[in-house]
């Protein structure tokens, strides 16, 4: 058996500001490579504008989901505006990347598969993001989503 096993986690390096809920954590992509009868584990946090914002600051700049949104140090970067895309609720291989998508519209992250490199946001995403659980269209390839 051959092939790559993608999936997402929440992981906080900082806890929210206010009340944290488990939902707040940073997005890290979990895979397991199964390649000539042997298998590789590794994990890498999506770097979102927002986990290096943070890492910058060295704490929480943003509510989670249980926090007060008027508590955010600066504005947000989904469509809800006031938390942080932590890019952490769904995961598609789509094309030649890993592409991981949070669940208030963030900004669809794309991933190296191997190495787990954040190659950044996906270029065709919309200005108001991207909802998370996008589906694949098995005949075309091409990748559905709402925002």
């Amino acid at each position: 058996m051959d092939g790559l096993y993608v999936r997402d986690t929440e992981n906080p390096v900082h806890n929210s500001l206010g009340r944290y809920h488990p939902f707040d954590g940073d997005g890290m992509i979990h895979t397991i490579r199964l390649q000539n009868g042997k298998a590789t584990y590794r994990n890498r946090f999506v770097r979102t504008a927002g986990f290096e914002a943070e890492q910058q600051a060295g704490g929480p700049l943003w509510p989670g989901l249980m926090g007060n949104p008027h508590d955010a140090v600066q504005p947000g970067m989904t469509a809800h505006g006031s938390v942080k895309d932590s890019s952490s609720t769904d995961v598609v291989v789509h094309g030649d990347a890993i592409l991981s998508t949070f669940y208030l519209c963030g900004q669809g992250y794309r991933l190296d598969p191997e190495t787990l490199a954040t190659l950044g946001p996906a270029e065709w995403v919309p200005a108001h993001g991207i909802s998370a659980h996008c589906k694949i269209d098995e005949a075309s390839g091409e990748l559905l989503f709402f925002n």
